[in-house]
């Protein structure tokens, strides 16, 4: 009900969300792991890690461009090939900060900032593997 967008330098490739091989874990956003192309790839829940509560579940996974993650999401819209309508927007009016967004016909979609998931899933390895040592 909320549709962001993923940029595409960000992504090596999306893929149909394959049969996850579930993994006991502390660590909530993570889904499991899946194989692809030959490599063990955890997958994390993309909508977990923005905040949301978890839905349907995910049918895609996108793999990042620059670690084998996966992320998994609800659905696939179509690549968008628009780089005037990319812009800036307030994260919230209280606050300072600014987050990309893509302007499409009538509608504006927050550009996922898939380095700063990537950070946030390491901290979360390394706070879960931390708890393990214990």
């Amino acid at each position: 009900a909320d549709p962001h967008a993923l940029a595409l330098a960000d992504i090596a490739r999306l893929l149909p969300l394959k049969t996850v091989t579930r993994l006991p874990s502390g660590i909530r956003e993570l889904l499991g792991i899946v194989g692809i192309a030959g490599a063990v790839v955890p997958v994390y829940d993309l909508r977990a890690l923005l905040g949301y509560a978890a839905a349907n579940p995910p049918r895609w996974m996108a793999i990042a461009a620059t670690m084998p993650v996966a992320l998994a999401c609800d659905g696939f819209d179509g690549q968008f090939r628009h780089p005037r309508e990319i812009g800036t927007e307030p994260v919230d009016p209280q606050l300072s900060g600014q987050r990309k967004v893509l302007r499409t016909t009538g509608e504006t979609r927050p550009i996922v900032p898939v380095a700063s998931i990537l950070a946030t899933i390491k901290s979360l390895a390394r706070d879960g593997a931390s708890q393990k040592e214990r």
